[in-house]
């Protein structure tokens, strides 16, 4: 199969000529790379061929003579009509002969920057002369034809070879399922004729098709190619629908269709404003004679505009003429006004009620557009049931993949499913899209294996093949498959503690007795709390208490007379399912807030201060909502909410208990950097980047690299680019930069890049180099068991990479199961004693187990982390702790600056002189609560305060740029200074700091009128240098243990 290349192209796509029709894509995305030379090989020489002599082992063999092996012109010249070869032999430039010997050996090649033969190729299939599209192509067909007449094909071979080449990369029924079905009518008619035409289109969309681009070098390893330059050029297959259908279809191909197309390209690859004018256009100048389904095409591109970006539905450029024509299926308002992005909120609902007007129309006269239907469905959910499930059911009913998701995630939710449809209906449909999965994303079918597992566990059979299907996506990346994996810990052969039933004792409510909340409840103190859920009790649960809500709830441990009670009462929200968990957090919290209006101050405070809320879904998402919710209760109203994300939650556990200095105070070779490999681009491992970023920067002396390495490297680093462009557009700030590098880890050969002879070839190689001077190794694969094998595998090679077997970095693994970690951290060699040296035991470090993570010691009974957290944020509010306290559990930007400060101290403590010798030291937060390190520290800090402040700047600027801001100028500071109703020195919605800046870019001209300006403004005089002074005096009391009373802290 030919792979698609995941990187980003560098150089400019093929520009559509005026008057010709535009058959390439035209945006950046994943295309296959290959030559045409590789498709010559397969189908006329094959593996065995000798002195350049096909010997009967190719997919076409000649009956008369053995086919000699062609090269360059002569190549050419077998696989082109003589009379387009000679055209090309005989193009002039200058009076000169145009094409050179050169040019003919690199139109075959798979790495050039050569598109001459390609471009000349293209101005005879599309030439001035009319019709010149189906001459290029009959006369390509009548040549092979011609000399396949008496070949032999060897079947089903061949077309089981060509089914490859068509069905994944030449024209996929995803892409075109007319020019799909074409080939497949070709070669399912097993005549020799329709099969030499197939192998004819084949060679006629790669000589199209192909068009060398620009590539960043670094994401090519997968490719075989080493880095010599900082970019690449491969041959890249480009052709478009239209280009498919040019080829296979030409009989549909008119301008009206080409037009048409185009704007369907458009719409399809999101380029609205484009796709509105494309149809508007179509629609006037060719509506009244298109046929009936093509009306409807059109009449969905502009509803589907309209509806989702109406700012971009511009309609000035139509003359009065097409303007007339239009109103045939458009209102007048929408031709007549300006409907410029600056339009008013009433304009833009409008616009989309017109667009759904639109939609509605494209559906009556074509019933097949079925993410019309979808997209119909989608305004009425919530609007009207009724019309809402009718709309899903016609998507549903045409297999389109977004409707049977949605289908399934209803019953997964325990929503109300389409009416006389089962749960075996729904797998069967996941099925469906599953097996033809050439025809979708892997994120779609990712999707539906995840949802199809799901169903089945809810059908309590197959569970085998459940788990198989969780196995497949957590493959193709799918987080929650990947969760699924790890929580179905037979949690019912665990031994629980009992539970009291006594409305004196401290109390848990549980929304499930699933995912997180099971893990949590099972860590609880035997025999010391009262416990409530809303779902039927678990057998092995003693004494759990079945409320209908979370009212009963309330009534139940009278939390409206909340006056001298001194119980700790937790609420969990950590189901397995995240979008119930943030809904029902936010319900109780308004519940809460109403229940606090309705009591007096002291009881609110014993409220607010004995409840505390955990709630299981995506941090970002969750943050924000939590944020509004908290924000709308006034000044003296908040409730203390803990946001679990286990992604998020294994990176700070990894950054804490195994620091990322650790190579550097190795007993061994001292290292002066550190170089972090990250296998697999997991969100675990894309996190532990981010917050990387945000905590561990160590300065110069002690540069930091991270290197992630997967098949989605190059996707993860566009993703970073986007969620985080100032560490690329900030380039004089310091900070950890990481790097991606695409590689296929099962595939790769990663003994030969860390000791074998790809390593002493090519040492320059970025994979090479990377693995070379790797010193801490992170392994998150699809499984626990795939990543513990795989850290095995990689504790052998990097032992045997030096002659002296004492290359022994650090590896973690992430392990989500607590058996699994326990295993991976006791792994010893077969007929080897049990021990600490690497020749009797691996050595790996487990992370991100859940039973840890989520353990009542970690969140409750010792939340350590969160103690220094709170501490650093109280700092700097001068003893008003109820107020600071209120300010950090109501902004998450708070929370998250001083969590990510506290992880950081470590490092703080590091780059000061003040570190243990042994890695063990650091587990449990160990360098919090050691008095001997922190008293080195004080000593050790005195005369270099001001060096300590600028590693502090400077790791906070990663922190800010890692969570999406940017620095702000003079200008822009005088100009949302002026806009600003409050008190604020940054602009939070913009993102934009004055403060992010160079330590010694502090005391700058420009700097010093801003702080001037925001003095005038807000008041505001503390110099950025000063509270970063103050932070560093101020390292002890961070790390000075709150007194606890009867659960609380102070």
């Amino acid at each position: 199969m030919i792979p698609k290349n995941e990187s980003k192209q560098l150089s400019e796509f093929p520009k559509r000529e005026p008057g010709k029709p535009g058959i390439f894509v035209e945006r950046v995305g994943s295309y296959p790379s290959f030559c045409i030379n590789d498709i010559y090989l397969e189908i006329f020489a094959g593996p065995k061929t000798k002195a350049a002599v096909n010997i009967g082992s190719a997919l076409i063999c000649f009956r008369e003579d053995l086919h000699p092996i062609k090269k360059r012109k002569e190549l050419l010249a077998f696989l082109l009509p003589q009379s387009l070869y000679e055209r090309i032999q005989n193009a002039t430039k200058d009076e000169k002969e145009y094409v050179q010997e050169y040019d003919y050996k690199e139109f075959f090649l798979k790495s050039t920057n050569n598109n001459k033969i390609t471009k000349l190729l293209f101005g005879m299939f599309s030439s001035p002369e009319r019709g010149s599209e189906k001459a290029f192509i009959e006369a390509i067909q009548a040549h092979y034809l011609q000399i396949l007449k008496d070949a032999s094909f060897q079947q089903p071979q061949l077309n089981n070879y060509l089914c490859s080449l068509v069905d994944n990369c030449l024209a996929p029924s995803k892409r075109s399922p007319s020019a799909n079905e074409a080939f497949h009518a070709l070669i399912d008619s097993e005549e020799h004729d329709a099969i030499s035409k197939a192998v004819a289109n084949v060679f006629i969309s790669a000589m199209i098709g192909l068009y060398s681009m620009k590539y960043d070098a670094e994401a090519e390893k997968t490719l075989g190619y080493s880095r010599k330059r900082d970019y690449l050029f491969l041959r890249t297959y480009l052709l478009n629908k239209i280009g498919m259908e040019f080829i296979w279809t030409p009989e549909t191909i008119s301008n009206s269709y080409i037009k048409l197309q185009d704007a369907l390209y458009s719409y399809e690859s999101g380029m609205y404003e484009e796709a509105y004018n494309r149809a508007l256009t179509w629609l006037a100048e060719c509506g009244s004679t298109a046929r009936r389904q093509e009306v409807a095409s059109g009449l969905f591109i502009l509803g589907s505009c309209l509806y989702l970006c109406p700012e971009h539905c511009i309609s000035d450029n139509l003359s009065k003429e097409g303007n007339k024509k239009l109103q045939n299926y458009l209102p007048t308002e929408l031709l007549v006004e300006d409907n410029s992005a600056a339009c008013s909120d009433e304009t833009k609902k409008r616009m989309r009620s017109e667009g759904i007007v639109l939609l509605k129309k494209s559906v009556s006269m074509d019933d097949s557009i079925s993410e019309a239907f979808f997209i119909l469905y989608s305004y009425y959910d919530g609007k009207n049931e009724q019309d809402a499930l009718n709309y899903l059911s016609a998507a549903y009913a045409q297999t389109y993949v977004k409707a049977v998701v949605e289908v399934a995630n209803r019953i997964v939710k325990g929503k109300e499913p389409l009416p006389g449809l089962t749960d075996d209906d729904v797998i069967e449909k996941l099925t469906t899209i599953i097996s033809n999965e050439q025809n979708y994303s892997e994120i779609e079918v990712s999707e539906c294996l995840y949802l199809r597992g799901r169903l089945r566990l809810k059908l309590d059979v197959n569970k085998s093949e459940a788990i198989s299907d969780f196995e497949t996506a957590a493959q193709k990346g799918h987080e929650k498959a990947r969760q699924e994996l790890s929580r179905k810990e037979r949690m019912e052969c665990q031994l629980f503690p009992s539970f009291l039933d006594d409305p004196d004792t401290p109390c848990c409510f549980a929304n499930s007795l699933d995912g997180n909340n099971l893990v949590f409840i099972s860590t609880l103190p035997d025999g010391e709390w009262h416990l409530f859920t809303t779902e039927q009790k678990n057998p092995a649960i003693d004494k759990a208490v079945t409320v209908k809500s979370f009212d009963e709830f309330v009534i139940i441990q009278n939390l409206t007379e909340f006056d001298s009670y001194i119980h700790k009462v937790i609420l969990l929200f950590s189901s397995e399912d995240e979008d119930r968990n943030l809904n029902e957090c936010l319900i109780v919290l308004d519940k809460l807030f109403n229940i606090a209006l309705g009591i007096s101050e002291k009881q609110r405070k014993a409220l607010m201060d004995n409840i505390e809320i955990f709630v299981g879904a995506k941090y970002e998402i969750a943050s924000a909502l939590i944020d509004a919710s908290i924000n709308d209760m006034g000044e003296d109203i908040y409730f203390k909410v803990h946001i679990i994300d286990e992604t998020r939650d294994s990176a700070h556990q990894l950054l804490c208990d195994a620091p990322l200095f650790l190579p550097l105070i190795s007993n061994q070779k001292r290292d002066d950097s550190v170089n972090v490999v990250l296998f697999g681009c997991s969100e675990t491992n894309y996190r532990i980047i981010k917050e990387s970023i945000g905590c561990a920067y160590l300065g110069k002396e002690h540069p930091v690299c991270v290197t992630m390495l997967g098949t989605g490297a190059d996707r993860m680093d566009r993703r970073l680019r986007q969620e985080c462009p100032g560490i690329f557009r900030e380039p004089h700030i310091e900070c950890i930069r990481p790097k991606f590098i695409s590689c296929c880890i099962k595939e790769e050969d990663f003994p030969s890049l860390i000791y074998g002879n790809l390593h002493d070839e090519h040492p320059d190689n970025d994979l090479v180099k990377t693995l070379s001077v790797g010193n801490y190794f992170v392994v998150d694969l699809s499984s626990d068991q795939e990543s513990i094998r795989f850290a095995m595998e990689l504790r052998t090679w990097l032992l045997r990479s030096r002659g002296t077997f004492d290359r022994t970095p650090f590896i973690s693994v992430k392990c989500r199961n607590s058996q699994n970690s326990y295993l991976a951290s006791h792994l010893t060699l077969s007929g080897q004693a049990a021990g600490d040296t690497y020749y009797s035991r691996y050595d790996l470090f487990p992370f991100g187990i859940t039973r840890v993570l989520y353990s009542y010691n970690r969140l409750v009974e010792n939340p350590r982390l969160e103690e220094v957290a709170l501490q650093i944020h109280k700092s700097y509010y001068g003893g008003a702790d109820r107020r600071a306290e209120n300010d950090y559990y109501s902004f998450s930007y708070n929370a998250d600056s001083s969590l990510l400060t506290a992880i950081g101290l470590s490092y703080r403590l590091f780059a000061g002189g003040s570190y243990f010798s042994q890695k063990e030291q650091y587990l449990n937060y160990g360098a919090f609560d050691s008095v001997a390190l922190l008293s080195d520290y004080a000593e050790a800090i005195k005369p270099k305060e001001d060096y300590a402040a600028s590693l502090e700047q400077s790791r906070w600027n990663g922190f800010m740029l890692s969570r999406g801001w940017e620095s702000a100028d003079l200008n822009q500071v005088r100009a949302y200074k002026d806009q600003s109703t409050g008190i604020s020195h940054k602009h939070t919605l913009a993102k934009l700091h004055p403060f992010i800046r160079e330590w010694g870019e502090l005391d700058s001209d420009d700097l010093i009128q801003i702080l001037g300006m925001l003095q005038s403004k807000f008041d505001y005089n503390k110099h950025p240098k000063s509270t970063t002074r103050k932070s560093i005096k101020d390292t002890l009391k961070f790390l000075c243990k709150p007194v606890r009373d009867n659960g609380k802290t102070h």
